[in-house]
C-alpha cells in the first residue's frame, strides 16, 4: 500500500475530498483481494482542495485525519485470510405489485391489493383480508361465527355499519339486520378464491350509497386454480382446516372452478367454541363476443357457542376461575347464507344479478340479567348497471344504477327471563321480531 513520505502530505489528508476517500478504500479493497486497479488519487487536485479547504469543519478535518492514520499504521491481512473463500450470501425474495394508477385513481386514499400478496399473510381471521386494506382494522367477539367488528381512520365501523363491501359485483352488508345496520359477515370467503380487493377510502364516491362513509371494498374471486390442490390444517385449541379445489376446462372455451372447505375450533375458553363450518364455492367464468360472462354459486353454515364478555369483578371467584370462564353455557348461534351472482362485461359496460337467502340467529347474555335471542331471515334479490359514456385523459363521465329488494321475513329478538332455553323452565318472552319489506334504488 502507498504511503507518504516523510514531511509529504497525504491528498486526502490535505484536500479532505470524500470521493478521493471512496477511492482510497477501493484501491485498498482491491489489493486485499489480489486484483489490480488503475485508479488513482488524481480527483483531488490543488485546486479542488484548496476551494474546499476553506468550507471544511474542524471535525470534518480530525475524522479523516483518524481514519487515514488507522489505514496507514494497520497491519495487512494475512496470505491465509486472504485465501479464504467468501461468506455465502442469503438470498431474499422481495415481490411487488407495479399499477399504473396515474390517472385512473381518483385519490391517494384508492388501490388494489392482489391475490398474492393476501396468501402470503399469516390469517387468524377470514376478515383479515380486509385488513390489507391500509388502516383497517378487524377484530372478533361473541365466537368465530359472528360478524367482525371494524375499525378505520378512527372510524368505529361497528359491525359495517360505515364501510361496504362488494364480491363480484353483490353487496354483502346487510340493511336492517337483526343484530346491527349494514352487518357485513365475511366468514363464508375462502382466501384462496380472492383474486383482488380494489379499496376506497373516504366518502368522495356516489356509486356505492348507503354504508360507504367510512370507506368501500370490491373483492373480485379466481377465473381458475393453476392446480388441484387439497390442504389440512392443524393446531392448538381444536383448530382443523380441510379445503380443496380445482379446475375444470368445459366447451367454448369455459371455465369450472370450485372450492370446499370445513373448519372446527374450540378456542380457549372453558364453554368450548364448538365452530362447525362449512363452506362451499363455485364459479362458471366464459368469453364471449361482448366480453365476459360468468355465474357464481357460494353457500356457508356456521354453528358456534358465541364467548361472551364477563364483568372483571367476577374473576377469581367462585363462579369464574379466570378470564376465559363462562358465566351462561346456553349461548349459541347459527349463521347459514347461499348466494347466486350473475357477471357479465363488455368493454365500457358491467352488469350484474343476484339472489341470497340469508338466516342468522344467536342467543347470548350480555348483562346476565336475562338471555336475548336476535335472529334475521331474509331474501334479497338486486343487480347493478354501469356504462362508461364519455372517456377522455381528463374527462370521464359513467352512468349507472343499482336495484335492491330485501324480503326480510322474520327480524328482531326474543328476550328470556333466564338465560336457560329449555322448555321446562318458566320464561317471559318479549316478542319484538317483524316482517319487513325494503327495496331500494
Amino acid at each position: 500500500m502507498w504511503t507518504p513520505a516523510h514531511g509529504e502530505m497525504h491528498p486526502l489528508n490535505w484536500c479532505f475530498d470524500l470521493p478521493g476517500l471512496r477511492l482510497m478504500t477501493l484501491h485498498t479493497f482491491c489489493e486485499k483481494h489480489n486484483r489490480t486497479t488503475e485508479l488513482t488519487m488524481s480527483a483531488c487536485t490543488p485546486v479542488s482542495c484548496r476551494r474546499m479547504r476553506s468550507r471544511t469543519s474542524p471535525f470534518v478535518l480530525g475524522v479523516v485525519f483518524a481514519l487515514n492514520s488507522h489505514a496507514a499504521s494497520g497491519e495487512e491481512p494475512t496470505r491465509d485470510a486472504q485465501m479464504q473463500p467468501a461468506q455465502p450470501i442469503e438470498e431474499i425474495v422481495v415481490f411487488g405489485r407495479s399499477l399504473e394508477l396515474i390517472g385512473a385513481a381518483q385519490a391517494a386514499s384508492e388501490g388494489t391489493i392482489g391475490g398474492a400478496d393476501l396468501l402470503v399473510r399469516p390469517m387468524l381471521r377470514v376478515a383479515e383480508l380486509l385488513e390489507a386494506v391500509p388502516g383497517m382494522v378487524a377484530v372478533q367477539h361473541s365466537g368465530s361465527g359472528k360478524a367482525n367488528q371494524y375499525f378505520l381512520r378512527g372510524f368505529n365501523l361497528d359491525h359495517g355499519t360505515d364501510f361496504t363491501t362488494y364480491v363480484d359485483g353483490m353487496p354483502w352488508n346487510l340493511r336492517s339486520h337483526g343484530h346491527g345496520q349494514g352487518y357485513l359477515d365475511v366468514n363464508g370467503l375462502m382466501p384462496e378464491i380472492v383474486e383482488r380487493i380494489d379499496y376506497r377510502k373516504g366518502p368522495y364516491r356516489a356509486d356505492v350509497g348507503d354504508f360507504a362513509m367510512a370507506g368501500s371494498s370490491f373483492i373480485s374471486t379466481i377465473e381458475k386454480f393453476d392446480a388441484p390442490f387439497a390442504a389440512l390444517e392443524g393446531g392448538e385449541n381444536g383448530w382443523l382446516r380441510l379445503a380443496g379445489g380445482g379446475t375444470t376446462m368445459l366447451g367454448n372455451e369455459a371455465l369450472l372452478t370450485g372450492m370446499i372447505e370445513r373448519k372446527s375450533y374450540d378456542g380457549p375458553w372453558e364453554l368450548e367454541e364448538g365452530l362447525a363450518h362449512n363452506a362451499l364455492w363455485a364459479k362458471y367464468h366464459r368469453r364471449t363476443e361482448f366480453g365476459l360472462f360468468a355465474v357464481t354459486v357460494s353457500g356457508y353454515d356456521g354453528d358456534w357457542h358465541p364467548s361472551e364478555q364477563i364483568p372483571e369483578r367476577a374473576i377469581g371467584t367462585a363462579v369464574c376461575e379466570d378470564e376465559f370462564c363462562t358465566l351462561d353455557s346456553t349461548a349459541d348461534g347459527n349463521t347459514s347464507r347461499w348466494i347466486v351472482t350473475l357477471r357479465a362485461e363488455g368493454s365500457a359496460w358491467s352488469a350484474s344479478a343476484y339472489a341470497q337467502f340469508y338466516d342468522w340467529s344467536m342467543q347470548s347474555n350480555p348483562t346476565y340479567d336475562f338471555q336475548i335471542n336476535q335472529f334475521d331471515r331474509r331474501w334479497t334479490t338486486g343487480g347493478r348497471y354501469e356504462l362508461t359514456a364519455f372517456n377522455t385523459d381528463k374527462v370521464t363521465i359513467t352512468l349507472g344504477g343499482e336495484f335492491r329488494y330485501d324480503d326480510i321475513g322474520d327480524v328482531g329478538l326474543d328476550e328470556f327471563a333466564v338465560g336457560e332455553l329449555s322448555v321446562a323452565m318458566p320464561f317471559r318472552k318479549l316478542r319484538s321480531g317483524c316482517s319487513r319489506r325494503q327495496a331500494s334504488v
